[in-house]
C-alpha cells in the first residue's frame, strides 16, 4: 500500500513536484503556510510524479524520505 505525502505542485498545472514535506499525517490538513508554498498537495508514494522528483535527487538527498511505492 502506498503512503501519502505532503507535496507541492510547481505551478497550478500539476505536472510536477517541486517540494517534500513528509508523511502526509492528516491529508486533510497541509503543514506550510498555503501563502507561501501555494500548489500543496498529497500524493501517494507510487505516483509517476512523485517517483520522477524522487529519482530527480542523489541517494543522500533522499535517503530518509518516503521510498516510491513504500
Amino acid at each position: 500500500m502506498a503512503t501519502l505525502i505532503y507535496s507541492q505542485y510547481t505551478d497550478e498545472s500539476h505536472t510536477a513536484l517541486c517540494s517534500y514535506f513528509g508523511v502526509a499525517f492528516d491529508p486533510e490538513h497541509f503543514p506550510q503556510n498555503p501563502e507561501s508554498f501555494p500548489n500543496q498537495c498529497v500524493i501517494a508514494s507510487d505516483d509517476p510524479l512523485y517517483i520522477a522528483y524522487y529519482n530527480s535527487y542523489p541517494w543522500w538527498v533522499t535517503e530518509w524520505w518516503i521510498k516510491p511505492g513504500e
